[in-house]
C-alpha cells in the first residue's frame, strides 16, 4: 500500500492531476495499466507513465539519474534504486527498499562507488511490529546494514533512510541510534540537504 496505493490521490476525486509524469519499470506499469483504479488514472491522463528499466535520464548539463533494479517484494512489480551521476561519475545512491543485502550481489561494489548512499534503515529489530512476520515484509536490520557496510564509511557518505514510525532509529537518544552513528553512520532527518563538491 505504501508503494502505489497513494497514486489514487491524483484522480478525479483529489487532486485531479494533468498528465503528471510516472517513472516506473516497464512490469510496474502494465500492473497499474491492467488493475483499477489505477488503470483509470492512466487513461484519462492523470498520470503520464514512462519506462526506467534502462533508462538514464538527463536532468541537465552535468546530472543524469539511472534505475538499477534491487531485489524487494517483487510479487506484483519491481524495486528500483536510483543513481545520480554528476558529469559521468556516480554521486549519490537512493535505496530505501531491499529484501536484504545479501540477495543483492552487487551491494558493496555499488555503494562504494558512489559519494552518498542512502540506504534502507526500515527497521532495526524484528520486535518492532507485533503480531507480524518480519520476513514477510522484507527488510535487513540496521544492525545487518551497519555490520555489513560499516568498512565503506571512510569513503562513502552512508545515510539511514526510510525509517519506520516503530524503529527507535528515529530517536536520536535510542542506543542504535547511536551505535549508527558511532559506526561513521549518518541517520536522515528531516530537513537533510545534500550538496556535491565537484
Amino acid at each position: 500500500m505504501g508503494h502505489y496505493g497513494g497514486l489514487v490521490h491524483f484522480g478525479n476525486e483529489a487532486a485531479a492531476s494533468d498528465h503528471l509524469p510516472l517513472f516506473g519499470t516497464e512490469r510496474f506499469l502494465a500492473y497499474l495499466a491492467g488493475n483499477e483504479p489505477w488503470a483509470t488514472l492512466v487513461s484519462e491522463g492523470h498520470l503520464e507513465p514512462f519506462a526506467v528499466d534502462t533508462m538514464t535520464a538527463t536532468i541537465d548539463e552535468h546530472m543524469a539519474i539511472e534505475a538499477i533494479s534491487v531485489p524487494h517484494r517483487d510479487e506484483f512489480s519491481d524495486t528500483v534504486a536510483f543513481s545520480i551521476s554528476i558529469d559521468g561519475q556516480p554521486w549519490l545512491l537512493y535505496l530505501p527498499d531491499i529484501d536484504s543485502w545479501d540477495t543483492w550481489h552487487v551491494a558493496d561494489a555499488e555503494i562504494a562507488r558512489h559519494d552518498i548512499a542512502l540506504l534502507d534503515a526500515t527497521f532495526s529489530s524484528a520486535d518492532e511490529l507485533p503480531g507480524r512476520d518480519m520476513q514477510s515484509i522484507g527488510h535487513p536490520m540496521v544492525a545487518d546494514t551497519i555490520e555489513r557496510f560499516g568498512h565503506l564509511t571512510d569513503d562513502t557518505n552512508i545515510i539511514l533512510t526510510h525509517i519506520n514510525h516503530s524503529n527507535p532509529l528515529g530517536d536520536e537518544t535510542s542506543e542504535i541510534t547511536h551505535h549508527a552513528i558511532g559506526a561513521g553512520f549518518t541517520v536522515a532527518y528531516d530537513g537533510l540537504m545534500l550538496d556535491s563538491d565537484r
